[in-house]
Parts: structure tokens; C-alpha cells; sequence
């Protein structure tokens, strides 16, 4: 087999939280972003994000859900991985890794994605987090790299709140 590099990619990435968890202002919810790769192969996703939560509950804490997207040098968007992980709970600088996966096609399907320039996507991006448990343990995946994120988070009033 032919590997062909890979020289953009394309990231999307949204915030979820539960119910009990408002936005009241920052960047939108959901956004896209395009890196171009490194000589190692790594993309460096240099954007901000600053969102502002108010909580009446820990229920439902705010978490990032990752979709990478590879553009070939064929200029074909082929799924890299998805992956999620919740912000920390503790303030202070963290190091976060996502770990990616993508879903595994048949022996047929795997060769028109790797000929064609097609891959296998979710129909349902709720199987990502939201539905994991009862639908993602369905799926036959592969595992698709890791993102490494640098996060500051700042927390206000949890104090005095007793949490």
C-alpha cells in the first residue's frame, strides 16, 4: 500500500454541557479551525477558546468534543478521528490528551476510504459522548491519534457556594 501525506487538517469543536449549566458569553459554541501540519506530522491548533458558564448543579460539567478532519494532497476531506473530554474541575493550567478514534469500515469499505478519498462518519454525533454507552460500544473502531491541549481554567464563587 501507497501511504500519501497528509498536509492540512481541519478540526471542529464544540462545547457541551448539561441542563443545569447556562452560557452567558465568549466564543461560540462551535467552531472550526484549519492547521497546517508540522514536518513531524503534527498540526499546532493555536485558537483560544474563552466561554463563560453559570452552574446551579456540578451535574452536566462542560466538556470538549473534538472532530479532526484531514485535507490529502489530493485536496479530498477524509475523517482523522473524533474524541471528547471534559474540562477540568480543578483551577489552574492543565495539559489535556483527546484521544481520537474513527469508525472502522469493512475490508471493502477501508479500501474505497484509503483509493477514494472517502471515510466512515457518524450519522448520529450523539454516539460521540451523549449516546456512548448504549451505541459507541456497538461500533468497531480504530484508534486515530491524540490531541494535546494546554487549558487555563478559572473558577468564580465556588468558594462560597461550599463547592
Amino acid at each position: 500500500l501507497i501511504f500519501f501525506p497528509i498536509l492540512h487538517s481541519r478540526t471542529v469543536r464544540y462545547l457541551e454541557w448539561g441542563k443545569s449549566w447556562s452560557f452567558l458569553t465568549g466564543d461560540e459554541p462551535s467552531q472550526t479551525q484549519h492547521a497546517a501540519l508540522d514536518d513531524d506530522g503534527s498540526a499546532l491548533w493555536n485558537h483560544p477558546i474563552d466561554v463563560h458558564f453559570a452552574a446551579a448543579s456540578m451535574q452536566g460539567w462542560p466538556r470538549i468534543v473534538m472532530q479532526v478532519w484531514e485535507l490529502d494532497e489530493y485536496g479530498r476531506s477524509v475523517l482523522s478521528g473524533y474524541g471528547f473530554t471534559h474540562l477540568p474541575t480543578n483551577p489552574g493550567y492543565h495539559e489535556l490528551e483527546i484521544r481520537c478514534w474513527r469508525p472502522s469500515g469493512s475490508l471493502m469499505e477501508e479500501l474505497q476510504s484509503f483509493f477514494l478519498g472517502t471515510s466512515s462518519c457518524l450519522v448520529d454525533e450523539q454516539v460521540i459522548f451523549g449516546n456512548a454507552w448504549e451505541k459507541r460500544s456497538q461500533l468497531t473502531t480504530i484508534s486515530s491519534g491524540t490531541i494535546k491541549m494546554n487549558i487555563h481554567v478559572l473558577l468564580r464563587f465556588f468558594n462560597e457556594q461550599k463547592v
